[in-house]
């Protein structure tokens, strides 16, 4: 046995604000959305991180004999 449920928002005057139906459509329309900035923020922290400053490489410095 299925039971169907409806959920209906109605403001003070008595006026239908919303439905289940029309809830339902922007909570799938919020969940898409928070996927996709989910991945774009994923695939940013999987990009390289550029350093602004080139790194050049150091040679070791030439040790000096003793005395």
């Amino acid at each position: 046995m299925a039971l169907t449920q409806t959920v209906t928002i109605i403001n003070n005057s008595g006026k239908i604000i919303s439905t289940g139906k029309q809830l339902a459509g922007i909570f799938k329309e919020a969940k898409a959305s928070y996927q996709e900035k989910k991945a774009a923020i994923k695939a940013d922290r999987e990009l390289p991180e550029e350093s602004p400053l080139q790194t050049v490489p150091v040679e070791p410095p030439i040790p000096r004999p003793r005395r």
